[in-house]
């Protein structure tokens, strides 16, 4: 779990649209998992909140839940002529956060 939080981001214009990709590495365990060696349940620690800002201001918020898959993948499109510097925030079920920006 050395990477957890880490992330990576691209962005690619095609005419008057901007693709926003991102992957967040993080391990989301459900809590209902079990520990092989020790046959203990692995605690819950997923992503459960994603922001993604355009300049500054939110273009949208993702509420997620333990379904989300492990190091999730997730696209947005924005207006090309309204796109500047891209931030990514997440945050997981044991309240700590990260993020990432990229500049388009």
């Amino acid at each position: 779990m050395a990477a957890i939080g880490k992330s990576i981001i691209s962005t690619k214009t095609r005419g008057d649209l901007v693709y926003v990709r991102t992957i967040l590495i993080h391990p989301q365990h459900t809590g209902r998992a079990k520990d092989k060696k020790t046959k203990r349940l692995i605690p819950e620690l997923y992503v459960n909140r994603i922001t993604v800002k355009n300049g500054g201001k939110v273009v949208t918020t993702m509420n997620a839940g333990a379904a989300l898959s492990q190091n999730p993948y997730i696209e947005i499109t924005l207006s090309a002529s309204k796109a500047s510097r891209i931030q990514v925030t997440w945050r997981d079920t044991s309240g700590k956060s990260w993020n990432n920006s990229k500049s388009v």
